[in-house]
């Protein structure tokens, strides 16, 4: 049997809305987080494209990159994806990277125990 009470109220509730804590607008070429192993990972893009970084210390680096645009992070991140695999270039420890084994459903996905094996 339906039951003809309806699980929303009749009228909108009103609840406050709380500001969260601004937020400060950063270029991602800005970006370079401290080195604190020696190991760094430079990313650069040539078409815009998104990138997410998860570092050690949890924290995470979400940003579209325009064309051209670079980033540079260390020590190495847990967790690194990129919205597309065209003109990535990665490098590590100055070194460049061949990405066609990272690359899943045409975007770049890479974890810090391949990052490592990575470093010299």
């Amino acid at each position: 049997m339906l039951q003809t009470r309806s699980p929303l109220p009749a009228q909108p509730l009103s609840i406050p809305v709380r500001a969260s804590s601004p937020v400060e607008a950063v270029p991602a070429s800005a970006i370079v987080v401290p080195n604190e192993t020696g190991s760094a990972v430079q990313l650069t893009v040539g078409k815009a494209t998104w990138v997410f970084i998860r570092l050690p210390d949890n924290r995470v680096v979400e940003r579209r990159l325009e064309a051209g645009e670079a980033i540079e992070v260390g020590p190495l991140p847990v967790y690194l994806a990129v919205g597309t695999a065209d003109s990535v270039e990665l490098r590590v420890e100055d070194r460049p990277v061949a990405l066609e084994p990272f690359i899943k459903n045409g975007q770049v996905r890479i974890t810090r125990p391949q990052l490592a094996k990575l470093v010299p």
